[in-house]
């Protein structure tokens, strides 16, 4: 995660160290289809491999559709990525039909109800596809989630829009092409318009969405990576007469939304008190080649919590241990996260995109998906939620260490470790 007040563009995802995730049952049911569309794509499409296998998340399957390449050397790029990643499926077009006719059949191909869109050169935090996936699972009335972007390449920036933007997608598209959406959101809006080769289909798709009555979310965290190459190659954003023309029509063909009938994107992060609930669907039950110890805490405001979290986590690296971190409430702590994320990339911050009623259900989710050995607690107030999770997880050492000192912490792991 990068940090938001000092931000080093030179630590990608793949750039940083990051802890290998693997799937314990490869024939499980794939929850999410990554989708990309390329043409003549060039070697940074590996950059993109690279940090879809990082993934949190590994229950996906992974649709490409070369839309017509030609070119020897990217083809020879899409066979040694689909030899590398047994997940990816090609699907070819034997000319190019363009962005939105490449997009439209690799929702067709799609084998999981959730299709998450990437170009073939952006990358991704590790903890993107997982987040999306749990706030589209406990927001049914959402029809697709993003997040914060970072742009780099040759222009490098933070970029706050999102969906949350809500109107002012009526003048200017807030976000960008990379997003988790629901096939039946596709389905609705009748996918992407091929007629339009000349860019910007993403901000149609989006406004056909809100015309219907369906809108999606942004999570407030820099997890997209939008690579900045400089290309003018489509008109409806490089040229300001085609833009002009292209903005000039969307009144009409969106009269709904244009007329002040924007839907709502008020989603409830707010309902109900933290309650034992089932596991989701999909369990993305991932392989442990070592020990594995979970801190979480209700948030890092309190007292000498992050300091805490910070210590705890390197004290257990060294013994070896993958520390993973929940935080369940979050407030404008993205610096000290982004420190806790350059010692381990499996943090998660739940208030950001997901409902507080299932709280304990992810916790639950989180220390089984990870087959954890050691949950650890930092301040008093979950120390209720500790009955409950041994009844989950009997086999599970938990230590509820309180808003303790660094002396203290370390003396109720000593048993431990």
């Amino acid at each position: 995660m990068i940090h938001p007040l000092h931000p080093d563009y030179r630590k990608t995802p793949v750039a940083r160290k990051t802890l290998e995730f693997r799937e314990r049952d490869p024939e499980s049911e794939r929850g999410v289809t990554v989708m990309t569309p390329l043409f003549n794509p060039t070697e940074l499409f590996f950059e993109t491999l690279v940090s879809v296998r990082a993934q949190t998340f590994q229950q996906w399957e992974w649709v490409v559709v070369d839309d017509g390449t030609s070119d020897p050397k990217s083809l020879e790029i899409l066979n040694d990525a689909a030899l590398a990643e047994p997940r990816i499926r090609i699907v070819r077009h034997p000319v190019n039909l363009g962005l939105s006719a490449a997009r439209n059949t690799g929702y067709r191909e799609a084998r999981a109800e959730y299709v998450f869109q990437i170009d073939g050169d952006d990358l991704l935090e590790p903890t993107a596809l997982e987040k999306y996936l749990w706030f589209l699972e406990t927001n049914p009335s959402a029809g697709f989630v993003s997040s914060l972007q970072v742009g780099f390449g040759l222009r490098s920036y933070l970029y706050p829009g999102g969906f949350f933007d809500r109107s002012l997608f009526l003048s200017e598209n807030r976000t960008d092409t990379a997003a988790m959406v629901r096939r039946e959101t596709f389905r609705a809006v009748g996918g992407y318009r091929e007629e339009n080769r000349d860019g910007l289909e993403d901000w149609e798709f989006w406004l056909g969405a809100a015309e219907r009555g369906i809108w999606g979310y942004s999570v407030p965290e820099y997890l997209e990576w939008y690579r900045w190459s400089g290309e003018g190659r489509w008109p409806n954003w490089h040229d300001p007469e085609k833009r002009q023309k292209f903005i000039s029509t969307l009144p009409e063909r969106f009269p709904k939304i244009f007329s002040g009938n924007f839907p709502s994107s008020d989603f409830s992060f707010r309902t109900g008190l933290s309650q034992v609930r089932s596991f989701p669907q999909f369990l993305n039950e991932l392989t442990n080649t070592g020990q594995r110890a979970v801190l979480f805490t209700q948030s890092l405001e309190e007292g000498r919590t992050s300091e805490n979290l910070l210590a705890a986590t390197k004290e257990l690296q060294g013994k070896g241990y993958q520390v993973s971190i929940v935080i369940f409430e979050g407030g404008s702590e993205l610096a000290i996260e982004s420190e806790l994320s350059e010692l381990t990339p499996d943090l998660f911050t739940l208030s950001r995109f997901l409902p507080s009623h299932h709280f304990f259900q992810f916790l639950c989710y989180f220390i089984n998906s990870r087959e954890t050995q050691l949950l650890i607690s930092f301040q008093n107030e979950l120390s209720h939620l500790g009955s409950l999770i041994r009844g989950f997880f009997p086999e599970l050492s938990i230590v509820e260490a309180g808003p303790l000192g660094e002396a203290e912490w370390r003396r109720d792991l000593r048993g431990i470790l």
